[in-house]
């Protein structure tokens, strides 16, 4: 962890996508007397005004803690994420005896391997458990529980809630290092103030397998246009040069992605707009 560090995620929900970010903003000694990382959270695009504040800390055995108040946790934080663990390890923590959802008694992790910007990293999936009271069972993953999966050297890269569309890492800063397609300058697929360009379409959306993004330039501008994955990997280029003022229509085609949703980049001058997409088979 350090300050500054930065994580932007996307929910692909096919009505309406969401981008929701995460930033170290500081270093604060709490009541407790250890000192903690200070999270800032919010809703980016839509924008909404509302910040979640966290704070965490890595001790020396490579478990991040995070602080709460109230509940059982006598040192007023309870073990979140043990980063040194084996796969199917399985520990106690206390937790906020007034959480709504359910209540906390151990969490489980899963070690694994992906693809992901640096190549074949390891993935950790940290999920919930509860002891049923009448039987005295382990019930993994309750119901409304997350699951949270980090990838090393990024940190938390989804984020799964039953029923719900999943959270994805689509880019982070990481001590300097920027990582995949951090957007925050601003809105995605919104053509608000810009005065670059007075339409934007892709058609047909979903695609199998050709579409056809129409854009009409205000301006002769340099364009540049790009296929990302929702983990930030560039998997495609459809155009790149000096374009006129006018209507323009660039084919996409998608017979080397597989199904899922994907992100258009559309940078016209030095200014990025989003388009996502969904490839069906």
């Amino acid at each position: 962890m350090h300050v500054g560090d930065y994580w932007e995620y996307v929910v692909p929900d096919p009505d309406q996508a969401v981008r929701h970010s995460s930033r170290i903003v500081g270093e604060t000694l709490l009541v407790n007397g250890l000192g903690y990382y200070k999270f800032e959270s919010k809703t980016i695009d839509p924008p909404l005004p509302e910040v979640y504040v966290s704070y965490r800390r890595i001790d020396d055995s490579l478990n991040v803690m995070r602080y709460i108040e109230g509940g059982s946790c006598p040192t007023m934080e309870y073990l979140e994420y043990k980063l040194s663990g084996f796969d199917r390890s399985v520990w106690s923590v206390c937790w906020n005896d007034n959480y709504p959802l359910y209540t906390l008694r151990t969490l489980y992790l899963t070690d694994s391997t992906d693809d992901q910007y640096l190549g074949v990293i390891h993935r950790k999936s940290f999920g919930s458990a509860t002891i049923d009271s009448s039987s005295g069972d382990t019930i993994y993953f309750p119901i409304g529980a997350p699951i949270i999966v980090l990838s090393e050297h990024l940190g938390i890269s989804e984020i799964q809630i039953e029923s719900q569309v999943p959270s994805f890492l689509v880019g982070a800063i990481i001590n300097g290092v920027v990582y995949g397609t951090p957007t925050s300058v601003g809105p995605f697929d919104h053509l608000e103030d810009l005065d670059l360009a007075s339409s934007i379409s892709l058609h047909p959306n979903p695609v199998n397998p050709w579409s056809t993004l129409s854009l009409t330039l205000r301006h002769a501008s340099p364009l540049d246009v790009r296929v990302f994955n929702l983990i930030g990997q560039e998997v495609g280029s459809i155009a790149s040069g000096m374009f006129s003022p006018g209507t323009h229509t660039l084919p996409l085609n998608t017979d080397n992605l597989p199904s899922g949703y994907y992100f258009l980049r559309i940078t016209i001058a030095e200014t990025n707009i989003f388009k996502k997409f969904l490839v069906i088979r």
